[in-house]
């Protein structure tokens, strides 16, 4: 309570001239002193004035605790001092309340010591009010607040950076528990707390952006929340740490995904976002993303950071949690010995920015025997089916658009084809486990190349409607021409195998789900031999999301009279035969 008004010098008059006939300079020196300490202990925001809400709220507080009524419906029409009509009360302001209220309580000019003996118990009972009103009004935790503030930053500068909030939230969660960790220390909250969005959070903010937290988490346990900042006010010096400042590179839209067969690297397809200040202290991959996160703004996403090397030894390397402690101990290490950045300079690139899955969670799959179609698919129910390729990357004319609500019956299976295993190209499955649609199984089929690969999963479906049989045997290969005839083993083992994943339908109800693929795990690879820089393309591409409708019975469509137990989905419709490939993807041309 240090600041003083800045009509100070008004109120020592109309004090003067309120109490001069009986008191002298020094009195009402001693009185003009004790207002300010009031005044103060009403200024809840310490904003310099006061709310008239703060005010009403404790001047009907103290009636009730000293048990004056009258001054309860005083309360309002003290308002009237608010000489500017903006909602709040300066100290001249006041200063007129309190004379105002007190001759209208008497009806006689108020002497200076009965003056002193008021404000000495107005004093402690505000304070006492404030303290039962919660932590947003007492003044304990705000001055606790501003030690918790000095003690998490580490520079001089006034404000949090975002590795100062990041180790702040390290002390919160050995300390508190997770509900309020998160809420206070985590990344969202460090998004809120900045106000004016600059990437830094001042004591302000963080004094205004934490009082509103413990009003919820706390209600009007004062002394609760006095305990949290006691246990996370670690007045302890910090270990001592440096910062290596490192350029961050964002890529330019769109972000279209593509097969590695057709992925371009070029300078010009990322552009400098920011400059990242690593500490020292951050030597864990989890670590290093939030800081990531914070910085570049990209709280609730998650994404893929590339550690570029450039120099003699140059590299591109996918941060991982197998290689990063190893990669940032290196670079912390040579930086202390003053021999990195003579030789050496690094760079972090980041890419495949995608929202993070909040309610779908990751779904381990079953893998069937070759040749062994999914048991639980009923005889005579449909398979639905959609192309990865068709709906991510397109046939030249852009990915056809996905069904993101459609109905299926109890039985019926969800088919997607998946990418040959020599591509490389890994996938997931995130989903709903409401238990609508079972464990995705993966079937692993051979087929001949030519017209009949297409036809190979249809035969097998009809097949099964018919007769009713789980294991089919693999179709006979084409005889090979001006080739010396081989047995049916060597023939089936150099068959492709066509990989689908499918889920089953198997009770009423909805299910969201979709499919993340992903390559990302050999652009260290690709890069080598031309630019040492992540591919131009997003390396990590999802289906969906989709919403699933099961019912009981299966949708009767009828431009799927003549489909023998099988349905495509070609953009706009459900179709008996699958899109055609024709061209190539538009950015390989």
């Amino acid at each position: 309570m240090s600041l003083v008004p800045a009509d100070s010098a008004e109120a020592a008059k109309l004090v003067a001239g309120a109490t001069a006939w009986q008191a002298s300079a020094s009195a009402n020196n001693t009185l003009l002193d004790k207002w300010h300490n009031l005044f103060h202990a009403y200024d809840i925001q310490e904003s310099g004035t006061i709310s008239c809400g703060d005010f009403v709220k404790l001047e009907i507080r103290n009636g009730f605790e000293q048990g004056d009524l009258k001054r309860i419906l005083r309360a309002f029409p003290t308002l009237k001092a608010d000489s500017i009509s903006k909602g709040r009360l300066d100290f001249m302001d006041f200063c007129k309340a309190r004379l105002d209220s007190f001759e209208g309580a008497t009806r006689v000019v108020p002497c200076v010591q009965q003056l002193l003996q008021v404000a000495d118990r107005d004093l402690i009972t505000t304070m006492a009010e404030r303290f039962r009103m919660g932590p947003f009004y007492s003044w304990e935790v705000r001055k606790e607040l501003k030690e918790v503030f000095s003690c998490w930053k580490s520079t001089s500068e006034a404000a949090l950076s975002p590795s100062d909030w990041l180790m702040a939230s390290k002390v919160v969660e050995t300390e508190c528990d997770a509900y309020l960790s998160e809420k206070w220390t985590g990344e969202q909250a460090f998004h809120s707390a900045d106000a004016n969005k600059d990437g830094l959070v001042q004591l302000e903010e963080f004094v205004s952006f934490s009082l509103s937290v413990f009003e919820v988490v706390f209600g009007r346990r004062t002394q609760d929340a006095l305990q949290v900042l006691k246990k996370v006010c670690s007045r302890e010096k910090r270990p001592l740490s440096f910062t290596v400042k490192l350029p961050v590179f964002l890529p330019h839209p769109p972000y279209t995904f593509q097969t590695p067969s057709f992925a371009r690297h070029a300078d010009c397809s990322f552009w400098h976002a920011d400059d990242l200040e690593l500490p020292s202290s951050i030597t864990q991959l989890p670590d290093l993303l939030a800081l990531l996160r914070l910085k570049l703004k990209l709280v609730g996403m998650s994404f893929s950071a590339f550690w570029q090397t450039s120099g003699p030894e140059k590299s591109l390397d996918l941060l991982s949690s197998e290689n990063c402690s190893k990669i940032l101990l290196s670079l912390f290490d040579a930086m202390a010995k003053a021999t990195g950045p003579a030789t050496l300079q690094y760079a972090i690139y980041v890419k495949n920015i995608r929202p993070k899955p909040v309610r779908l969670h990751e779904v381990h799959h079953q893998e069937l025997q070759v040749n062994c179609l999914c048991p639980q698919i009923l005889p005579m129910a449909m398979r639905w089916c959609l192309d990865w390729e068709s709906h991510l990357v397109g046939y030249g004319r852009g990915p056809l658009r996905l069904p993101y609500n459609f109905t299926m019956g109890i039985g019926d299976a969800l088919v997607l084809q998946l990418p040959t295993e020599e591509s490389g190209i890994s996938w997931k499955v995130f989903m709903t486990e409401d238990g609508v649609l079972g464990k995705p199984c993966l079937e692993q089929v051979q087929v001949v190349k030519g017209k009949k690969r297409k036809q190979v999963i249809q035969s097998i479906a009809a097949e099964m409607a018919v007769e009713g049989e789980a294991k089919p045997k693999p179709p006979k290969a084409a005889k090979p021409a001006k080739q010396r005839p081989q047995s049916g083993a060597v023939r089936a083992a150099r068959m492709a195998f066509d990989r689908r994943l499918v889920l089953v339908a198997q009770k009423e109800g909805l299910c969201k789900f979709f499919i993340e693929m992903s390559w990302e795990h050999q652009e260290d690879v690709l890069c080598q031999g031309t630019l040492n820089l992540p591919a131009s393309e997003a390396s990590v591409g999802r289906l969906g999301p989709l919403q699933v409708s099961v019912e009981r019975n299966s949708p009767k469509l009828p431009e799927l009279q003549k489909a023998k137990g099988m349905a495509w989905w070609i953009g706009t419709r459900w179709s008996p035969k699958p899109v055609k490939a024709k061209g190539r993807p538009r950015s390989a041309r």
